[in-house]
């Protein structure tokens, strides 16, 4: 029995998926069945459907939005402000004379509050 496994071992020495993707990056845009055939070839025993798979996980792996991307999203939304209210404060600019001079009244207020 253990004659058997080593044998079984040897064969499996041979990454698969990484041969499939090592083919795949030398052969770009090969077809599934393609990339089967040429492996086998080679002595690579792969199905279509593995090497299907392999490919969409390849693809899979470098999309993908990360979580801090997403926090900058969500902290933008709430620095969003209305239509209305930039109206408002441009009544309140034109009241005033500038944009210093209302930036100085509301920092005034601000100190007042």
């Amino acid at each position: 029995m253990a004659k058997k496994k080593k044998k079984a071992a040897a064969k499996s020495d041979v990454n698969k998926s990484q041969a499939i993707r090592d083919y795949l990056k030398a052969h770009r845009g090969a077809k599934p069945q393609a990339v089967a055939a040429a492996l086998k070839e080679q002595g690579i025993d792969v199905t279509p459907q593995t090497v299907s798979t392999v490919k969409f996980n390849m693809k899979k792996k470098k999309g993908g939005k990360k979580p801090a991307v997403r926090k900058a999203v969500a902290s933008r939304q709430d620095d969003v402000v209305s239509m209305s209210a930039l109206l408002e404060a441009k009544k309140l600019v034109d009241k005033i004379g500038s944009i210093e001079k209302t930036k100085a009244a509301v920092e005034a207020l601000r100190k007042l509050s």
